[in-house]
């Protein structure tokens, strides 16, 4: 009897100990998988911000870049064309010597925002360095997104950006060009670029389309 009694004991403390190492086990893969999980978040999140502006957070010039080449890949393989347009804020420097930089950061983000709210999710806004922003259209309707920059110039009203109680006035400058034939990234780039030019020799708050036969400098 002691002998049978002692073996029951033995198998108890035998499934004890394998109750409590599948607990153990099933703790360990339910840590793990957070675990994961967290490490796929972080991931996602540097990531993001390897392509996202700190300062507005529009796409960054590099994510840009990529996006260019990309809509250029779609070009050479169906013919797809698209339209990039270079904006410029106008006379950003005196808003910046009048106010302070910190306003002059306000200032960007306030033009990202309306960027944000007017440009077709479809389309790839970014900020391009300094007071400049990108705008990657994803077709070569040159009416419509011509249309589409003068709403945008028109939001940029007395009611858009204000220093306490005083409006600052903000508009933009704008060099547009179609990708219509297959050209460098470089050439590209410098074709909006030279449109954006002239539209602020013209005495700035422009939109210009590169036609060609426009120098490229």
């Amino acid at each position: 009897m002691e002998n049978l009694w002692s073996v029951t004991i033995e198998i108890r403390k035998a499934h004890d100990w394998t109750h409590i190492d599948i607990t153990e086990r099933k703790e360990i893969e339910i840590l793990l998988h957070r675990s994961h999980e967290e490490l796929e978040r972080l991931v996602e999140q540097v990531k993001e911000l390897s392509i996202t502006d700190h300062l507005t957070s529009l796409f960054n010039r590099r994510k840009m870049v990529e996006e260019i080449r990309k809509a250029q890949n779609r070009f050479e393989v169906s013919g797809q064309s698209f339209t990039l347009a270079i904006l410029d804020l106008d006379h950003f420097k005196n808003i910046n010597d009048q106010y302070g930089h910190t306003f002059g950061d306000i200032a960007l983000q306030t033009f990202a925002s309306l960027l944000r709210r007017k440009i077709h999710d479809l389309n790839v806004v970014a900020r391009w360095g300094g007071e400049e922003f990108i705008i990657l259209f994803q077709n070569s309707n040159t009416q419509e997104i011509h249309r589409q920059l003068l709403s945008i110039q028109d939001c940029c009203n007395e009611e858009l950006l204000k220093y306490r109680m005083d409006p600052v006035p903000l508009s933009f400058s704008a060099g547009v060009h179609e990708y219509d034939i297959q050209q460098s990234l470089e050439d590209l780039l410098k074709r909006a670029d030279q449109a954006l030019y002239i539209a602020k020799s013209l005495g700035r708050k422009q939109i210009i389309l590169y036609e060609k036969g426009l120098p490229i400098v």
